[in-house]
């Protein structure tokens, strides 16, 4: 679970560093919009989720999105900060990059502790086996979101015949 959230926040990172400055906020907000429909699509149909399994597994799993985003939205509202402001890491004091990276580190653990936290709720939701799934699916996903981005395949969401 921990190499999940750390590859996801890796990710995330990644996109945004990669967005060119240009791109405007909403135009982002967008992107994520679409991006999370094709993950419900996704994982909805990786766990093939029953009407009452969805009823009470989506609420719980998106109350851990929102609290796992919110701490990652403190990391990346500091490199916005420092994109704007033009600088780079050799442009901070050691102490700022001690803190910077102590806030990380700090961040990274909470995450844990909620995905630690949430875990036990799913499992009472969804049962241990699709709870397993669910896992292997956001990596999945979240595989098939780096290769759209390379432009190998197409939307994100889509199951293709090949598995790993």
């Amino acid at each position: 679970m921990k190499k999940v959230a750390l590859t996801i926040a890796l990710f995330i990172g990644t996109i945004l560093m990669a967005q060119p400055p240009h791109h405007s906020m909403e135009e982002m907000k967008e992107k994520k919009e679409k991006m999370e429909a094709m993950r419900v699509a996704f994982i909805t149909e990786e766990l093939d989720l029953t009407a009452d399994e969805a009823q009470k597994f989506w609420p719980v799993f998106n109350e851990r999105n929102k609290k796992v985003e919110a701490l990652r939205k403190e990391m990346m509202e500091f490199v916005f900060n420092m994109r704007k402001e033009e600088k780079t890491i050799d442009d901070l004091s050691d102490a700022e990059l001690k803190k910077m990276m102590q806030k990380r580190f700090d961040n990274e653990k909470k995450i844990a502790e909620i995905n630690e936290q949430y875990h036990a709720k799913i499992v009472d939701t969804i049962g241990l086996k699709k709870t397993a799934k669910l896992y292997m699916s956001e990596m999945r996903f979240q595989r098939k979101l780096i290769e759209h981005s390379r432009g190998r395949k197409g939307e994100p969401g889509q199951r293709g015949s090949q598995r790993r």
